[in-house]
């Protein structure tokens, strides 16, 4: 393969028609990703004068058969400048153009990463966002051993499947709208006589009055209050680029607006405006639902894709959510050899958005005479965005809670009940959830814990994307005023306490044909951590480093620092050891002690550094108070104020107090 850097106008403009042929044979394409959408970019945003085409062209045989739309953009701020390798344009899908095959993707992405590295004295930073999870490029970057530490979760993106709806009516009563929304859309006909219209985009009349509806736009977000974002909207309406629906009184008032571009039959959702007049009707939603059933009748659109972000209003229309990822490095750290042998795992990853492609995921709530908090837990998984979920209810003894169950006969996730007449406590009725699960993944919840909408699914492509790990975590907050349990993952620590929650984790089915079990004989302990423990003498725990749990405390924790009673965890913790003490090896005893005897060492040199600090600012206080008493100081008095507010900023919380102090005593 060879290889041309593309870095004048000219040339990106002779790409045209190898660009065009490019999108239109691969499936990846976006509208984002366009020759058309590009070109309109570059010609807007390069007056600003910082940025330079770096655009890499991959030849095969002489035809062109893969390109990396990328420019080089100059930051300054008040504390540094550099210079930023990323995607050109402004998109929420961005992604290399290439025919995407078997034989051949691996070969042009390795060969556009080999440019991009050995050209790294014209940049500073790499900074490649919003790449899907569903694109090969994200599949390499996954299995790229070298690059895969510099890719990182960025957000959701939510979107609706219109295809394989059999009408619009059985797609509507899917949805997880407000209770009330229908009473708005009577309310809405009754009072205003709304009516849905559909604008041409290319006339200059539709273009004004979205500009002019947008001044009163109470959204101070809107992409129409940039004069840039003014330009390419404008341009690209010229293009016929746009689908944009009105949503009028009768008498032709402008209630809400909604913007799409329009792309091989798929909507991205761009932009959403309402008249404040109107605000407690719900204009939006209204809207919403008025062009949903408009694409229903006409069958024009396959999918509507909502755009980056998870925002509640986006999943009241849908439960299906890809992610984005951003690869992240910084040329000062890169590795003189980080492509030399490109080691990559040798299986391929897919991640289409049908329903078999997403391996089933059983979740087990244990529970026990708690039915509020129940339905609060049952709630939280029916409204992941992941869609491919079975719920194992485990009653340990307690009333029966069919009654709470019935309430979610027609939700998503199907509940399987097993109603234990006599308690058995917490080991044995996680072996009785693990007995009946059919996922290929399975999940605990406690019934007084609750999870993020997107957590089941951000560990999924954790651990689906990271084939070597069988377990993965996220982080999870805790009520109330406390740090949040998100640390990453260490062996050492784990055989001292359970530091991971257990809403916090996805496990492989694996374990369990390993030998993975729950003890009964610790039915009175720590029973998770004891699994956790089997769990590590077969994988380490991959740490997605986002918080998407949260940790009910009520009272009984035996995680972390938070601790019901200090006698209980020691009880807890020599029944551990006393089990594990007699599978730990000298060696890894050994290990374990020379890491805390190394952390220990650590924190005594901090806490030496500290008191160093701490007595050269007393020693300082000392000396500034002599300067208090001086005449001189009556003169610089106003000068040194302004001194020391600037250093209470950059300081540390000690240095802070010591300064605060100081800066009181000159004010009185």
């Amino acid at each position: 393969m060879n290889v041309k850097v593309i870095t004048d106008i000219q040339a990106f403009l002779n790409l045209k028609e190898a660009w065009e042929s490019l999108t239109k044979k691969t499936k990846e394409t976006t509208y984002f990703n366009t020759f058309n959408y590009n070109r309109i970019w570059w010609e807007i945003y390069k007056k600003e004068q910082d940025k330079k085409l770096f655009i890499i062209v991959i030849f095969e045989n002489k035809q062109i058969v893969g390109i990396a739309p990328l420019i080089i953009q100059e930051i300054r701020n008040s504390f540094k400048k550099y210079r930023l390798l990323r995607f050109m344009g402004i998109s929420h899908y961005n992604n290399f153009i290439f025919i995407a095959s078997q034989n051949n993707e691996n070969k042009i992405i390795r060969c556009i990463f080999k440019t991009i590295f050995s050209h790294s004295d014209l940049w500073d930073q790499l900074n490649l966002a919003y790449i899907s999870s569903n694109f090969s490029l994200a599949s390499y970057l996954f299995r790229n051993v070298q690059l895969n530490p510099f890719f990182k979760i960025q957000t959701g993106l939510p979107y609706i499947k219109l295809s394989g709806n059999s009408s619009f009516e059985s797609f509507i009563n899917t949805r997880d709208l407000p209770s009330d929304f229908n009473r708005y859309i009577r309310k809405l006909k009754r009072e205003y006589a709304y009516q849905i219209e559909e604008l041409e985009c290319s006339k200059p009349e539709t273009i004004e009055t979205l500009l002019s509806f947008d001044k009163q736009n109470p959204n101070e977000y809107s992409p129409l209050k940039n004069s840039n974002k003014i330009e390419l909207f404008k341009k690209t309406c010229e293009a016929n680029d746009y689908k944009i629906f009105k949503l009028a009184n009768l008498g032709g008032e402008p209630v809400s607006f909604a913007v799409f571009y329009k792309f091989n039959r798929k909507l991205h959702f761009w932009y959403t405006g309402y008249n404040a007049t109107y605000k407690n009707t719900r204009p939006g939603h209204v809207l919403m639902y008025e062009i949903l059933k408009r694409l229903f009748e006409k069958k024009e659109m396959d999918e509507i894709d909502f755009g980056s972000g998870n925002f509640a209003w986006k999943f009241e229309w849908t439960r299906l959510l890809n992610h984005s990822y951003t690869l992240d490095l910084w040329s000062e750290k890169l590795k003189p050899d980080i492509l030399k042998n490109d080691i990559t795992c040798d299986h391929k990853i897919t991640h289409e958005n049908n329903q078999t492609d997403f391996p089933l995921v059983s979740v087990i709530i244990r529970t026990k005479d708690r039915p509020a908090l129940l339905r609060e837990a049952i709630v939280s998984v029916n409204m992941q965005s992941y869609p491919n979920i079975e719920i194992i209810l485990v009653n340990d003894g307690g009333k029966d809670v069919a009654y709470v169950i019935s309430d979610f006969h027609q939700k998503p996730c199907q509940i399987k009940y097993i109603y234990l007449e006599k308690n058995i406590g917490r080991s044995g009725a996680a072996k009785a959830g693990l007995e009946n699960i059919s996922g290929d993944y399975f999940m605990f919840l406690d019934d007084d814990d609750l999870w993020d909408m997107d957590h089941v699914s951000s560990l999924v492509d954790a651990i689906r994307f990271h084939p070597q790990y069988r377990v993965a975590y996220s982080g999870v907050r805790l009520e109330g005023n406390k740090p949040a349990f998100n640390k990453p993952y260490n062996s050492y620590l784990l055989k001292a306490e359970n530091y991971i929650p257990i809403n916090a984790v996805i496990f492989h089915r694996q374990l369990l044909d390993a030998g993975c079990c729950f003890d009964e004989n610790l039915k009175e302990s720590d029973e998770i951590w004891d699994f956790l423990l089997q769990a590590a003498c077969f994988t380490d725990f991959y740490h997605l480093n986002h918080i998407s749990a949260t940790y009910r405390d009520k009272g009984n924790s035996m995680i972390g620092p938070y601790r019901a009673d200090s006698e209980i965890i020691q009880s807890v913790r020599l029944k551990i050891f006393d089990k594990w003490g007699k599978k730990w090896s000298p060696q890894d005893l050994n290990d374990t002690f020379l890491y805390f005897l190394t952390q220990s060492r650590e924190l005594s040199k901090i806490q030496y550094e500290k008191q160093t600090l701490e007595s050269w600012l007393k020693a300082l206080e000392i000396e500034i108070r002599a300067v208090f008493n001086s005449l001189s100081w009556r003169v610089g008095r106003f000068f040194v104020k302004v001194a020391l507010k600037f250093m209470l900023k950059k300081s540390t919380p000690t240095a802070q107090d010591h300064i605060q102090k100081i800066l009181t005593e000159i004010s009185t």
